[in-house]
């Protein structure tokens, strides 16, 4: 940090990509919109994500239909685990 060549770059980063980022996750929709546009959004967790920022903008019944029909590519079993472990904490309907 003693560099003030690489201090201005960091800086330069943070204003120009980090400041910019994160005046835009102020919602929760925004949030959610972001996720959906991103090229990796079909990753294991992102859908994950969304369905737990659904529930807290009022989606709850796509948002717990979501995380019942959750099966990943990847990941093995752990992760419709979570998705279930994630449904019951938002107090989702079993069946």
């Amino acid at each position: 940090m003693d560099n003030p060549t690489l201090l201005a770059e960091i800086v330069a980063c943070v204003r120009s990509s980090v400041l910019p980022f994160l005046d835009e996750m102020h919602s929760r929709e925004r949030q959610i919109r972001y996720l959906r546009e991103r090229k990796y959004y079909r990753e294991w967790i992102m859908p994950l994500y969304e369905a737990i920022l659904m529930f807290e903008c009022g989606e709850r019944d796509e948002a717990c239909l979501r995380l019942k029909n959750y099966r990943p590519k990847y990941g093995g079993e752990s992760f419709p685990k979570r998705a279930a472990e994630i449904a019951a904490r938002l107090n989702c309907p079993k069946c």
